[in-house]
């Protein structure tokens, strides 16, 4: 199980996308008596993202961004079984394909695409 845990943290690249790292974070967090950021939509958008992606992106791109996110950490708590993991898995990684990608180029313009 061991090596199946260390292929896992080899082939999921960044923290939202690996629940090993991610669980530690929430457990973190717990302790910590909790994050605004991660309680609601609106508090991931106030919290996390940047001045020029709050202005430079729509309700609904920002609503998918909080929602993509916010439902991997969501699925992340439920690492320890297997079965709802998936389950969580599986509703969020349809909006992968429709999150916004956007590329700073100088101090002000974005490109979105």
């Amino acid at each position: 199980m061991k090596r199946v845990d260390a292929l896992t943290d080899e082939l999921n690249f960044g923290f939202w996308q690996n629940p090993s790292e991610s669980v530690i974070f929430l457990k973190t967090v717990i302790e910590q008596g909790g994050c605004k950021a991660l309680e609601s939509k609106t508090g991931f958008i106030q919290e996390l993202l940047s001045e020029r992606e709050k202005r430079t992106l729509s309700l609904e791109e920002k609503d998918l961004l909080a929602s993509y996110y916010l439902g991997l950490i969501k699925a992340s708590a439920a690492y320890l079984d297997a079965a709802v993991f998936t389950r969580l898995r599986a509703e969020i990684d349809g909006l992968r394909d429709e999150l916004p990608l956007f590329m700073e180029f100088g101090s002000e313009k974005v490109a979105k695409l």
